[in-house]
């Protein structure tokens, strides 16, 4: 559901509660998850009506695994959140698009035992060839600050035997941010603005 296009604007009933969060939770402007509804990285002037129509699209996804979680294992890999992408298929998330892209993959990804350390790192795959700004953040409470602003992955197009997708990934050095999609299956609500 977006924001209202007329009218006063209130930066909690409307804009905060687009984000899904609680009216009366105390924010402000320079907050990186309301920034990144418009697209404004810190530091940039904002004007209210810019709000006007924004809307985050609310994902749930019910997590689904492939592998063993081993962070002591010799090597290995593993993965939670949702996968439908190139033969490893795990859980589900509804809806299953984001403005006309299916999503084929919102995922914390490990491999373990590799020779010069762990790999940890939090992958959107969409199908199809899209730019790096198609979208501007995803957040969830278990990240570092709340949010993972596109401006700070890693972005390429692609093309293999699953078609043409696009990947954005964020490195994830730090276990305990990661806590909630290491632990078993659940609901997890993500938010990508």
């Amino acid at each position: 559901m977006a924001i209202k296009t007329t009218g006063q604007l209130a930066l909690g009933a409307d804009i905060y509660a687009e984000l899904g969060g609680a009216v009366g939770t105390t924010i402000n402007v320079n907050n990186t998850y309301v920034r990144a509804l418009i697209g404004k990285a810190a530091g940039v002037e904002i004007k209210f009506s810019e709000f006007y129509g924004a809307s985050a699209v609310s994902h749930t996804i019910t997590t689904g695994s492939y592998g063993t979680y081993n962070p002591l294992g010799s090597s290995g890999s593993y993965g939670v959140g949702y996968r439908a992408f190139n033969g490893i298929n795990y859980g589900s998330i509804a809806p299953a698009t984001h403005s006309g892209a299916t999503i084929w993959n919102v995922s914390y990804n490990e491999v373990y035992g590799q020779k010069g350390g762990d790999i940890r790192t939090f992958r959107v795959i969409m199908q199809g060839t899209r730019a790096k700004n198609f979208f501007t953040s995803i957040s969830h409470p278990d990240f570092s600050g709340g949010t993972l602003l596109t401006s700070n992955s890693s972005h390429s197009n692609e093309n293999n035997a699953a078609g043409v997708y696009t990947l954005w990934q964020w490195s994830a050095a730090l276990d305990p941010v990661w806590s909630g999609w290491v632990t078993e299956p659940t609901n997890i609500g993500v938010d990508i603005v």
